[in-house]
């Protein structure tokens, strides 16, 4: 997301624009990357659940502003979930982040967007959280509150989220709070026979054993080994002329 801005010279200030997903480790052989939108406004990775394909949307919608540029993003993020959709036909949809709009039909962002969510049987879960007032985006200073964060899910798997929460959390320091969920549904592991896994290769290494062990034992072997030197003499000392010329030179 920064790329553009950054070609342009150097940057000073806040980083801006985006989307990132973390897998915990033990389960990511559930998931693959599909692929990411080309302004990275959505990023989509498959889930491989028991009965079920599921592609995940992380989206990043900009600011509504009324503005054709405006206009013009909303529109490559609804083509570029619409697109995916379409290669992997049959497959369940969520599309869940930032989306800047509230769903209420006094946004036209969101009439543009239901277009989409109509046409895939898709449905929002705001109505999970119980509390009337919730919010997910604050401006205590202006006295702002919206809930612009959505979960959009096929309606048949609706009733599979559980535990649909905004997070309040004094450690959050953005203006967002996030929203938090469970989809209770088995998931489908890869065979490890199919895998290609790459075996551990062991190393012994000297540091990390008995080192009194290790000094005697290389002691005993480096002793066995016998240097001899035809320039040798009996008691020790170098017979070759040309060795001794060249101490000469050496210690002159």
């Amino acid at each position: 997301a920064m790329e553009e801005r950054v070609q342009r010279g150097v940057f000073v200030g806040r980083p801006f624009g985006g989307v990132a997903v973390f897998i915990r480790k033990s389960i990511s052989s559930v998931f693959g990357l599909v692929g990411f939108s080309s302004d990275a406004r959505v990023v989509c990775i498959k889930m491989a659940a028991a009965h079920f394909d599921l592609l995940l949307f992380g989206c990043y919608f900009p600011c509504s502003d009324n503005s054709p540029q405006y206009s013009d993003a909303l529109c490559d993020i609804i083509g570029y979930v619409d697109n995916v959709v379409e290669v992997y036909s049959g497959v369940k949809i969520c599309i869940l982040g930032d989306f800047n709009f509230e769903c209420t039909q006094n946004s036209n962002s969101y009439k543009l967007f239901n277009k989409l969510v109509c046409g895939y049987n898709i449905v929002s879960c705001d109505d999970l959280v119980c509390d009337n007032d919730a919010y997910t985006y604050h401006h205590y200073t202006l006295n702002q509150y919206s809930f612009i964060d959505h979960v959009f899910i096929n309606s048949d798997l609706k009733l599979f989220v559980k535990q649909y929460q905004i997070v309040h959390d004094a450690c959050n320091t953005s203006d967002h709070l996030p929203l938090s969920f469970t989809l209770e549904t088995p998931v489908r592991y890869n065979d490890p026979c199919n895998k290609n896994v790459t075996d551990n290769v062991l190393q012994v290494r000297w540091d990390m054993g008995n080192l009194d062990e290790y000094y005697k034992c290389s002691g005993e072997m480096l002793s066995r080994i016998r240097h001899e030197f035809v320039c040798d003499s009996s008691e020790g000392l170098c017979n070759s002329c040309d060795h001794q010329t060249l101490k000469f030179f050496i210690t002159r």
